[in-house]
């Protein structure tokens, strides 16, 4: 799966008031050099994992970035 990628810093969906489905938010964990970590919107787990859990799936961006490790899933 190759997927649309937007960099955000930690606290990026709590601000914006998007609440996490499944997993984990980004931390301060997750800073450059560390591997890359994603959390996906709803649609996107509908789409790819109707019948599984997306967490600790991975996935590259749609322009053949590194892979990324799926740590949560929000609602938008």
């Amino acid at each position: 799966m190759m997927i649309h990628t937007r960099s955000v810093s930690p606290g990026y969906f709590g601000t914006l008031g998007i609440s996490l489905i499944k997993g984990r938010d980004f931390s301060d964990r997750d800073k450059s050099g560390a591997p890359a970590a994603a959390i996906i919107n709803n649609e996107l787990t509908r789409i790819y994992f109707p019948d599984e859990d997306p967490i600790g799936k991975r996935s590259r961006s749609i322009d053949g970035g590194s892979w990324m490790s799926i740590v949560g899933s929000s609602t938008t």
